[in-house]
This record gives C-alpha cells, structure tokens and sequence, in this order.
C-alpha cells in the first residue's frame, strides 16, 4: 500500500528578531524599591551616602552595579523614586574599541541599566521600574512631585525630621491610601504594591531558608559552633513583622527536602545510635525486646515477684493473651467470674498477687 507523501521545500524567510524595546536608551528611568537590603552595620559604613533611608545599593560598576544611579549614589532609597540619568563613566582598562584602540571613557545609559535591574535576581527582591516617569527629566520635580503623592512625608523622611518608617505594611498603608486622580497614579500604585508584594515574598525566603540550616544543625555536633540568623535575615524579620526564634530553644527537626545528602546521613548515624542506647538500658532493666529493632515490639517481664503496686505495670507490659502457651497461664478466677490472662511465673504465681497460688 502507497503511502501519500508532501513535497519537501525549503522556507523562504528565516524567523524574524523579536521585537526590541523602542523607547530610546538615553531617555531617562526610573525604579522604586520597599524593602531594605542594608544591614545595621552597613548603614553606619555608608552614612555619608544617606544610607539611613534603606534600600538596595547596587554600586557604580559599569559591568555589575548601576553608574547611571549617580544621584544617589548607586542606592535605589527605600520608598524613593530612583532616577537612572546618562553619564559619562571611566571605562575598564582592557576594554577596547572597534579600533582595538584603548578608550579611557564611554556613555552609560539608563536603557543598559534598567535591563540589568529588571533581570531575575533584582526583580525577586521587588525592585520595580515607575513607568509613569519615562523620559521625565529629574529637574522637572515630576518624579518629586509624584513620589511625595504616594508618600506624603517624603521630604519630611529626607530631612530627618522624621524617620524611614520600618514595617512594610506602612509603606502599603500610605500606597492604599493615596488618591488616584488620573492615569499616572494607577499605574505607579499597581507597581508598587506589586514591589511590596514581590520583597514580602523575597523577605520571607529568606527566613525560611535561614530557619531551616538552624534547625538542621541542632542535630549534629558542630564542636560548640552554631548557625544563627543573620543580620540581614534579622532586618527582613523586622520590616515583614516576624518574630524570630532563639536559635539556642529551637528543636530538631525531621529530615526534609532541603537536607543535603550528608546531613540525612548524619541523621540516620544518629537514629542508630539511639536505638543502641536504648536496647542496652532495657537490657539492664530486665526487659527484652522480641523483636528486632525498628520493628514494633512485644515485651515480657523478668522474674520479679510482682507487688500490689505493679498491677498497673504489668497489665501495660503483658503480651496478648493468644501468644500464652496454656501451660502458662494462670488458672485463678477474677471476681466477675472471668479466667486471668495473665502469664504463671516459674515459681507457679501470678503477676497478680490476689491470683497468686
């Protein structure tokens, strides 16, 4: 039987580039974080940077940082409208030009940056760009002026007259409760309930992350040493509300997916060794397990004459009444007119001492 077959062709076009951004790269950006990434210590370092506002600082290098965030020395200020303005920077020594010859400066663009801030690792921490500002020069006081809607005592927070606030939800308060007068004022509340969302998220991974290596720890001998939070775990802590637990009162916990293959190792050494421990001491006490460990067990008492105390003890340590030969059990009769259960003892007396005989 035939089968149909299309002719073979060659395509004609290749697949088109995707669309590129449009807006010119010189034209001039802006981007608002929540969250604060600067830690006690860092604040103290770069005081003279203004670092008491928070935020994220990301540098001026051309390859890694930000340099067109000159104008606030390469800090994107909790809860402040950042600017991204062209500029000329030094260039790397080994960078070269097409003429392979050594150029000493080259432009920084805002377009260039504002692709590394909205990269995977920026965005996660709820950096956001202000779109309603594209190509709004920062001498205007458009950026200012719509800043200062959304947070009415920015300027007030600049000055130290007052202070940043700390929680999250404040700066979430001031975003809900902001007029939206026009167009502008939607779009910019959307973008920063979305950052404010998107470090909440970020904020409490971390936490997570860092409570788990605390809590896996506890179950190894570190020789003394033990993983406790960060600092920069702390500052999240603080801004989300969450109230951390001392690392010296926090438990073992279960091994989990987030335990490497070593650590579950370390665990199972640990188990065993418990189970040793504890078959010797029952060892020492009389009691014999009659199975093998891990298994569940059924126990039998040693030869101890048994006193009204043990009653109790004896009805939880005797075995089921099937597993008695009849030859040893105890032929007295209860009150209710029931035979007893229980196991004779060699020297012919019950557990029981009322059926002793």
């Amino acid at each position: 039987m035939s089968v149909a077959t299309a002719p073979i062709e060659y395509k004609d076009v290749g697949r088109a580039m995707p669309p590129t951004e449009t807006f010119p790269k010189e034209a001039t950006r802006y981007v608002a974080c929540l969250g604060d990434f600067i830690t006690p210590s860092d604040k103290i370092q770069l005081a003279s940077l203004g670092s008491r506002s928070g935020g994220l600082r990301l540098g001026a290098s051309d390859t890694e940082g930000c340099p067109t965030m000159f104008r606030t020395d390469y800090i994107i200020r909790r809860g402040c409208f950042t600017p991204l303005e062209k500029t000329v920077i030094t260039a790397r020594t080994d960078e070269r030009n097409i003429n392979h010859k050594p150029i000493g400066e080259k432009q920084a663009l805002p377009g260039n940056d504002i692709a590394l801030i909205q990269d995977d690792g920026y965005r996660e921490q709820g950096v956001v760009e202000i779109t309603a500002l594209r190509d709004k020069e920062w001498v205007t006081g458009a950026a200012m002026e719509l800043n200062q809607h959304f947070f009415p005592d920015l300027v007030s927070w600049l000055k130290g007259d007052k202070p940043f606030p700390v929680l999250l939800e404040d700066y979430e308060a001031f975003i809900n409760n902001a007029r939206i007068d026009e167009d502008a004022h939607a779009t910019t509340q959307q973008e920063l309930l979305t950052a404010a969302r998107m470090f909440r998220s970020y904020g409490l991974g971390q936490i997570a992350t860092n409570r788990a290596r605390i809590e896996a720890t506890k179950s190894i001998d570190m020789a003394g040493f033990t993983i406790r939070w960060s600092d920069r775990t702390r500052l999240f802590a603080a801004q989300l509300g969450v109230t951390l637990e001392d690392e010296r009162e926090m438990k073992n916990t279960t091994v989990t997916n987030t335990d490497s293959v070593e650590m579950i190792d370390l665990k199972k050494r640990e188990l065993e060794l418990k189970e040793r421990e504890l078959a010797l001491k029952e060892r020492e006490l009389g009691i014999a397990p009659t199975q093998e460990p891990h298994a569940t067990r059924t126990y039998e008492v040693a030869e101890t004459p048994a006193t009204t105390d043990d009653v109790a003890l004896a009805e939880a340590l005797a075995p089921v009444v099937d597993e008695i030969p009849l030859e040893e059990r105890c032929t007295a009769v209860k009150a209710d007119g029931e035979q007893c259960t229980k196991r004779a003892i060699k020297d012919g007396r019950c557990q029981v001492p009322a059926h002793q005989m």
